[in-house]
């Protein structure tokens, strides 16, 4: 039987990257293949069929995490490459055939958020480590010679990729992320009818929710979403449903605009449906 890997440093049931993991590990599994997890998350896939593969990664700070896991993948992938027939890359490593950027390219994330940063935090930017080994990381594992093909989920990072580095465009594809219909079909029956005892079981009043899910407040510009609603009527509020170690920056940030009562945060959650039918 042939075998493929899958690799992905951390896992959360919370994830929609883990999701998308779990849903390729699936497809995988369904193909016949037998697949293993190269991982230094210590949660159980919980998928049978699954071989899940430790990777030491030490955890003292995100270089160093990042550092020892790509390190360590890359001896362990020294020794067992002619194994598969497919690595696919969900993380930042330098020895894959496939690589799904679902992140985007960190060096266009750097220059867009620089933007909006003050002249102390880009310099920070510059001398960080974990941003410069991030930026070494994303350049070799697209000069790879076993990578045959780079995944984004949109147009903007497909052309962000092409236009930052010498990159063969014949490899590169765009397959947007896909959305469960017949899983949210019978819940959004549901919300048409009971819309406001979900709201009331969750927490909601019965003004105007805008949602926002996912974790990586920065990166997907929570800040942004605050200061936005700051300047709309105060009937509109925004539950938010993730999790971030800077968490309490955000809540102060909407207690400094005075919208203690318009904001919710609600923390990662494994039934998000019931806020999306909300």
């Amino acid at each position: 039987m042939e075998r493929v890997a899958v690799i992905k440093s951390n896992y959360t049931p919370f994830g929609g990257g883990e999701k998308y993991a779990k849903a390729v590990i699936t497809a995988f599994l369904e193909k016949g293949y037998e697949v293993d997890v190269i991982t230094a998350s210590k949660e159980d896939w919980a998928e049978k069929g699954v071989n899940k593969i430790k990777i030491p990664t030490a955890a003292y700070n995100n270089f160093l995490r990042l550092y020892s896991f790509n390190k360590n993948c890359y001896e362990f992938f020294s020794k067992n490459f002619g194994k598969y027939k497919v690595i696919l890359d969900m993380d930042r490593t330098v020895f894959a055939t496939h690589i799904r950027a679902g992140g985007g390219s960190h060096k266009g994330w750097l220059e867009r958020r620089s933007q909006f940063a003050s002249f102390l935090k880009n310099l920070s930017f510059k001398i960080n480590p974990f941003h410069n080994y991030m930026l070494k990381l994303e350049r070799k594992s697209l000069e790879n010679p076993h990578l045959r093909a780079l995944i984004c989920n949109s147009h903007m990072v497909k052309k962000e990729f092409l236009e930052y580095y010498n990159f063969d465009s014949n490899k590169i594809f765009v397959v947007h992320n896909g959305v469960e219909w017949h899983n949210f079909e019978l819940p959004f029956q549901e919300s048409l009818y009971n819309k406001n005892e979900i709201k009331k079981n969750i927490g909601l009043d019965d003004r105007f929710w805008l949602l926002y899910v996912g974790s990586g407040y920065e990166r997907k510009g929570l800040a942004f979403i605050i200061n936005a609603l700051s300047n709309m009527e105060n009937d509109y509020c925004l539950a938010v449903v993730g999790k971030d170690r800077n968490e309490n920056y955000y809540k102060q940030l909407v207690i400094r605009k005075n919208m203690g009562k318009r904001v919710k945060f609600f923390g990662p959650q494994k039934k998000v449906i019931r806020f999306l039918q909300s």
